[in-house]
């Protein structure tokens, strides 16, 4: 049954496709067979179809199984990443029969509804609306059948309470289903696979990578004056090289850069996550349709979202670490072992000198070890509170032994559990 639902799975792959990448082969057994893994390779390698080409192949081997039941969560950092996976995955999942829902933040009432009575097979969301969703009775009846979670950009996630957050919200989910599921994280960084196999699957889960093999082309500018708006727009649009992404460390910085180059040239935009959704989705369009030669970005635009084939990248002002700078840098010659080019504008001095370092180290393949959130108190209240409310007969020794079963809290005391009850 497995051969055949497969050879179905890559015949409908294979109408855009012409073949699957290295990491894909690689993953589709260890996925198929039902092993928690952390998926490692770089941007534009296909880890999206990775991880769900063998969950697809899964769902149509026993189809009545999955008929009008949610069976795979996956979960994106940003509204914006949950979007172009939908877009992505859609036409596959429906060619295989199967069914795809978006919920985050900006979902309207009506379509949330619609989802709770209709869950589809494969549902895309937030960490923030996941935990929404296991928190209200209605919503997590409609989760139950759930076997599978894919969480993207994991690498990111593990370094923020975001991602502590979202282990915690994942273990109270275990706990309702009373069962196990399979966790698969994607990240970009094989330096990471480790870290995020302890922090989201634990010791016992499997890291399947690929060494990076592309290469990077970066310049670096300088500018006396990063307050002098015009000589910055000046310096910028000296540097524009066919379709480019200007990434900018400040929502403030991103408004009074557009601003300046939006009066000088037509095709130039802004995209960060404060402004409408409607904006948003508007830049996204035209960025991915060669509409725009240049949008000016924050974060929002850095993980990986298809926006097409990107010609180049600009970084406003040091990066500040190597991991950012590969994530943006890679944001252009996006396919899988081309040459990313990039432009990095320093400010002053100390900009220089650490954008010279990060960018020495991006290219010897150096990138920093993760660092966590061990114990955060603040994001332990917000979980007690949340699981309270759909178990509200939980003993304290309940919640400890919940909690302790997770990597950032495997080591919190009772007096540190009291302190945050009281």
């Amino acid at each position: 049954m497995h051969d055949s639902s497969s050879k179905k799975v890559l015949e409908v792959v294979a109408q855009r496709f012409p073949e699957l990448t290295s990491i894909q082969s690689a993953s589709f057994e260890p996925i198929f067979q039902g092993f928690s893994a952390v998926i490692c390779s770089e941007t534009g390698s296909g880890k999206t179809e990775a991880a769900l080409l063998p969950l697809f192949t899964k769902l149509i081997e026993n189809p009545q199984e999955s008929i009008g039941k949610t069976k795979i969560i996956y979960i994106t950092p940003l509204k914006a990443l949950n979007r172009d996976i939908e877009e992505r995955i859609y036409w596959l999942a429906e060619k295989l029969g199967l069914s795809v829902g978006l919920r985050h933040g900006d979902t309207p009432p009506k379509v949330r509804s619609h989802l709770r009575h209709n869950p589809p097979n494969l549902l895309i969301t937030t960490p923030e609306s996941f935990q929404a969703l296991i928190s209200e009775e209605q919503s997590l009846s409609s989760l139950m059948k759930v076997d599978h979670i894919v969480i993207d950009e994991a690498n990111e996630l593990i370094q923020s309470k975001r991602g502590t957050q979202l282990i915690l919200a994942l273990a109270r989910f275990k706990t309702y289903l009373a069962r196990d599921i399979q966790v698969i994280c994607l990240s970009a960084t094989v330096k990471s696979g480790k870290m995020v196999r302890d922090f989201f699957i634990g010791e016992k889960g499997k890291v399947i990578y690929l060494e990076s093999q592309r290469k990077y082309n970066i310049s670096i500018d300088t500018i006396n004056d990063y307050n002098e708006v015009d000589s910055l727009r000046d310096k910028i649009t000296n540097h524009v090289q066919g379709k480019t992404i200007i990434f900018v460390n400040t929502r403030h910085l991103s408004e009074s850069l557009s601003k300046t180059l939006e009066a000088e040239k037509d095709d130039f935009d802004v995209h960060h996550s404060s402004l409408s959704l409607a904006k948003r989705l508007e830049v996204e369009k035209n960025l991915k349709q060669d509409k725009l030669t240049a949008v000016v970005a924050t974060s929002s635009l850095e993980l990986g979202m298809d926006i097409g084939q990107l010609d180049k990248v600009i970084q406003v002002g040091s990066p500040r670490t190597v991991e950012t700078l590969a994530q943006r840098m890679g944001r252009s010659g996006h396919k899988i072992g081309s040459t990313s080019t990039g432009t990095i504008i320093a400010f002053n001095p100390f900009d220089l000198l650490e954008s010279i370092a990060c960018t020495l180290l991006l290219k010897c393949k150096w990138l920093e070890k993760p660092s966590v959130f061990i114990k955060p108190l603040d994001v332990l209240a917000n979980q007690i509170v949340a699981h309270l409310l759909v178990k509200k007969t939980s003993t304290k020794g309940d919640l400890l032994k919940l909690f302790r079963s997770t990597y950032p809290y495997r080591e919190l005391s009772e007096n540190e559990f009291e302190s945050v009850i009281d």
